[in-house]
């Protein structure tokens, strides 16, 4: 035993050695969520291998992982849109999305996959690892055999298909704009005749499920005017399900049987089929996007702002945790003293505190909006707002100071020393010196402030221009060929200045100053498809590390050498940005207005422990001495120490 106990310390400890080897090589920082968790974005489709493995993807490439125990982040390795997955195994899985985009997940990392199309790819299904199906717009039909996709399939339509599914290789249903119904034998397709199949109306079939070939059903909606939904089934002529409303459309269908179907919608609310149709409401407003389970009493509701309810067979629950507020608000601004002291400002007053582990609602002092924060030290910050509102933090409780009287808001707060502070605002500009605020010579429509000294102050402007302050005057500096709202500035240095913003006709601008004079920047460029995209804010750690956050969730970041997409176009504003290093950002705003969304980059925390069964649940130690004993100790702490490294390098918690 005494041999036994050796061997398996030694295997211990290199197996410790090994940890520390992979955690300094695999830690690595990426963006996620930190309110909502585990995300904000809309999840557009589901699949899994097991109750206790189930995977979600949705808009700018993300996607999340159930493991048994809770739901966390996964790093996609794209921002493109996900708009389907499906696996064959929780090693083999597949999610497609927009242009052409296709993700394989191996068990270890999501990879792109050559697709060979550039058309945006709304569904995926298959029977076994070699034997898989892609469909997308303007009849694109993709096929894997196991070694590659091919994209020269023949289509029998050129409508745009959005859902697919199959009982077996030889009977696959696929379904798409204008009513187009398409049929697999095994080896053609055809379109399938007859009113389910027929290319008339305004309609789209907008998702298939079955439990065999003689058992298919299908849910479609009309467009405008005429708002009725129905689902088929079997290539019926006739609907089994059928219904006209204007707030709500059938979005997607799932059942563990020809008893147990269930069919979401925009509104939220949802169909069962347990032998006749009932129609219920999740007590969730957000449209769902995609139902999936394992059985009756495990189902899942995907929708908007990263809603997952789940039905345990009798209540539905909401997966997504938010901090309480108890009003919707959203985040504008962020500001920390350290990376475990951070603060959030927003809306209605709302103020949030991070204490390095987790976010909490602090409250507010009054219901003005706060539009920025800012500060010298942990006991002394300053935060500013609507109808001229400054409050500030002494380190202990948050505090409305005296200040002149306005009606306008303040925008901007930014100082070089605790007694050389400005705030200012569209009509207002405000300097403290250490005891009071005092009225100063106005500043054209400022929406933020940036310096390195009381003598070299910059101001952004509603109205294309920026600023300086030399001490005595303000001046123009730069005035812009466009009709831009510069939103935020900050800089490196004085000869390193960014200032970013949004032109309601074209989209966001960046602009460079290098001590001489200001140019234009051109960003990286977007994903085919990607709505415009207005700057919001500006920060970086030095001249090769610099963050631009936009009102479509896309941020950009500049390497000292070029511009890349750090993360793709979804529903998320993010109004302010803040840090502490290349690898240590915060950002926050809002999804659709309802709640602050908060999201780092940084090295993600941990997946939470998943559900496993041990692998010495049968080895027998009650003959073990105590060395033997200290090794096997050794060897689990090891092994879970090394998991726990790669899962949080590999899949991105």
């Amino acid at each position: 035993m005494k041999t036994l106990g050796l061997r398996l310390a030694s295997l211990g400890l290199c197996l410790l050695l090994a940890c520390v080897s992979a955690s300094a090589l695999l830690a690595a920082p990426m963006w996620h969520h930190q309110n909502p968790k585990p995300t904000s974005t809309y999840l557009l489709a589901a699949w899994g291998s097991s109750a206790s493995d189930i995977f979600a993807v949705g808009m700018a490439g993300q996607i999340i992982r159930y493991n048994g125990n809770g739901w966390y982040e996964m790093r996609s390795n794209t921002v493109e849109q996900l708009n389907a997955v499906w696996g064959s195994s929780s090693t083999d899985i597949w999610a497609v999305g927009q242009n052409g985009i296709i993700m394989h997940y191996n068990g270890t990392v999501w990879a792109a996959s050559a697709s060979n199309t550039t058309e945006n790819l709304n569904a995926v299904w298959g029977t076994a690892a070699n034997n898989v199906w892609a469909v997308g717009n303007n009849g694109e039909i993709l096929h894997y055999d196991g070694a590659a996709w091919d994209s020269t399939v023949a289509s029998p339509t050129t409508r745009s298909l959005s859902c697919i599914w199959g009982a077996d290789a030889n009977h696959v249903y696929v379904g798409g704009n204008y009513k187009v119904f398409l049929k697999y034998d095994g080896a053609n397709w055809t379109k399938v005749s007859g009113d389910s199949g027929a290319e008339s109306g305004g309609m789209v079939y907008m998702d298939i499920w079955g439990t065999s070939a003689a058992n298919v059903y299908i849910t479609y909606m009309s467009g405008f005017p005429l708002n009725e939904y129905a689902v088929y089934w079997s290539d019926g002529n006739a609907p089994v399900l059928s219904y006209s409303t204007s707030d709500s459309s059938p979005m997607s269908i799932w059942g563990s049987g020809p008893n147990d179907i269930w069919v979401g919608s925009t509104s939220g609310k949802y169909f069962h089929y347990t032998g006749s149709w009932a129609e219920a409401n999740t007590g969730d407003s957000n449209p769902i996007m995609v139902m999936w389970g394992t059985a009756s009493n495990n189902v899942y509701a995907f929708g908007n702002y990263g809603s997952i309810l789940r039905w345990n067979g009798s209540a539905w629950s909401q997966q997504r945790t938010l901090v309480n507020i108890g009003y919707n608000t959203r985040a504008n601004a962020v500001w920390g003293a350290s990376s475990n002291n951070i603060w959030a400002v927003g809306l209605y007053g709302c103020i949030l505190h991070y204490n390095g582990s987790a976010w909490s609602y602090y409250g507010r002092v009054n219901t003005e909006g706060l539009n920025k924060i800012w500060g010298t030290a942990a006991d002394n910050i300053y935060a500013v707002g609507d109808r001229g509102v400054i409050l500030h933090y002494n380190g202990s409780a948050w505090s409305q100071m005296a200040a002149p009287a306005t009606l306008n808001p303040l925008n901007a707060i930014w100082g070089s020393a605790p007694n050389d502070i400005w705030a200012a605002g569209p009509a207002d500009a405000f300097h403290f010196d250490g005891i009071s605020w005092n009225v100063m010579p106005y500043i054209e429509n400022v929406t933020d402030l940036w310096g390195t000294a009381s003598n070299n102050i910059y101001a952004a402007t509603f109205s294309r221009r920026i600023m300086h302050y030399d001490g005595v005057n303000w001046t123009e500096v730069y005035l812009d060929p466009q009709p831009i709202i510069f939103k935020g500035i900050w800089g490196s240095s004085a000869t390193d200045i960014y200032a970013v913003g949004e032109n309601s006709g074209t989209g966001g601008r960046i602009v460079h100053y290098d001590g001489n004079s200001w140019s234009v920047v051109t960003p990286a460029p977007y994903p085919a498809f990607t709505m415009r995209v207005y700057y919001l804010d500006v920060w970086g750690s030095s001249a090769g590390d610099v963050f631009v956050t936009s009102d479509g969730n896309c941020i950009q970041h500049f390497d000292g050498t070029s511009w890349s997409l750090q993360t793709g176009w979804s529903t998320t504003y993010l109004y302010g940005i803040f840090g502490f290093g290349p690898d240590n950002v915060f950002a926050v705003g809002t999804t659709g207005g309802f709640f602050p969304t908060i999201i780092r980059y940084a090295e993600p925390p941990p997946p939470p422990a998943p559900v496993r069964t041990c692998f010495v649940d049968n080895l027998d130690i009650s003959s073990l001495d105590a060395a033997a004993m200290l090794g096997v100790f050794a060897l689990l702490c090891a092994g879970a120490a090394v998991l726990a490294a790669l899962r949080r390098r590999r899949e991105g918690a």
